[in-house]
């Protein structure tokens, strides 16, 4: 097992048992700034090759497409007036003439 692969093994063991830095060091005969040190430098060193990895990773093009409008309802509506008031109102009604209908009901 190399030193890095050790390391990796000593950060996996910290991680799961959800000890403090120095409580795990202790326990383990580990040095807390080894242990901080070691977790900064795998951090670092993956990082940088996730960064890498994706920049070689080529990038795609999607088109993107406007969704249409969406269409008119295919069936009446109602409205029910808060009077009571039960308004039946055809396909391709015109609203303002829906609107002074709804005011006067009122």
């Amino acid at each position: 097992m190399t030193n890095i692969e050790k390391w990796r093994k000593h950060l996996k063991d910290w991680a799961a048992s959800g000890l403090a830095a120095d409580v795990f060091a202790e326990r383990n005969g580990l040095s807390v700034r080894s242990l901080k040190w070691w977790r900064w430098k795998i951090t670092t060193d993956d990082d940088k090759a996730a960064k890498a990895a994706r920049a070689r990773t080529p990038t795609a093009f999607v088109e993107v497409v406007q969704a249409a409008p969406a269409s008119r309802p295919h069936e009446p509506l109602e409205v029910l007036t808060p009077t009571g008031f039960l308004v039946r109102v055809p396909v391709g009604f015109d609203c303002e003439t829906l609107r002074r209908v709804v005011e006067v009901l009122r």
